[in-house]
Formats: C-alpha cells, structure tokens, sequence
C-alpha cells in the first residue's frame, strides 16, 4: 500500500517525521543534477555519512528521458544526519538551487520508505512499519493511493 503525502511536512511536522523514519530506516538519498550546484556546506556536513554515489537515470518517482545522467547520494540515517535533514525545515526544500532534491528513505532491506518530488511537491510513504497511529501524532495528511498510479517521465533538464 502507498499512502501519498498531501500536505507538506514543515517544521515540527517535518522534524518528527525525520525522527520517525529514523526508527525505521537505515539510509537515505539525495538527487543532485548536473548543472545544477547546490549549496556546498550541506555536502561537506553530509560527506562522513555517505555510504555510495552513483550516476543515474531514475530515482523513486522520477525517470529522466535523455541527457546526462543525475547523482544519487546514499547515506547512513542516524542522529548526526537527520540533525542536518532538519535544518531544511519541509520536505520540500529538498530541491535544486539551495539543495539536492529528492529526499528518500529506505529501511534495511533497501526498500522504500518515502520518496519525494519536492519541485512538484508530490511526496509519498510505501507499505512499512510505521503504524496509523505514529503516522497521525506528526500529524501528516495522508490518503491511500489508487493502484494504477505510475512512475513520472522528465526530460533531463536542471
């Protein structure tokens, strides 16, 4: 089951929801497009928790069509990260030209636990731990996604 974000997570939303997927989670992701720099000091503060980089042409919820390949970041999630996930302050400030964009949590299998779209403001939650009931004390504004929902195709244009 997907359960869509429908309302930004910002402030203290946004920080228990960090905390949330840190009970949950072992790692999470960052997109960084190339010709699209982003604010250095977040990549310096991250660098000791980067786990993998690699060039790639789809990330969860996003397919680039052509172009040069983007970045996706893995790090390790644990206090010191989410310290530096929070200074965002919302979800959706995870985007180009202040950040890197598309922040995503996987738990320990490497599955998904939430991927983002933050310049579409799209975000969402798969099937996993977190129950009903710690969902609603951040509180977020979730529904339950139709089955046929698909992947979206982008041209690769920063």
């Amino acid at each position: 089951m997907t359960l869509d974000i429908l309302a930004e997570p910002a402030g203290a939303a946004y920080a228990r929801l960090i905390d949330l997927a840190a009970r949950y989670c072992e790692r999470f992701s960052l997109i960084s497009r190339p010709g699209a720099p982003c604010d250095p000091g977040i990549d310096i503060a991250l660098a000791p928790h980067l786990v993998s980089e690699a060039q790639v042409t789809e990330w969860p919820g996003t397919q680039l069509l052509g172009g040069p390949p983007a970045v996706m970041r893995m790090y390790h999630l644990n206090s010191l990260s989410c310290r530096i996930l929070k200074t965002a302050n919302r979800l959706y400030a995870w985007q180009h030209p202040e950040r890197a964009e598309d922040l995503a949590f996987y738990v320990a299998t490497g599955q998904l636990w939430l991927g983002s779209i933050a310049h579409e403001g799209d975000a969402w939650l798969e099937d996993g731990a977190a129950t009903a009931k710690e969902l609603a004390s951040i509180p977020l504004v979730i529904r339950e996604r139709a089955r046929s929902a698909s992947l979206r195709l982008l041209p690769n244009d920063p």
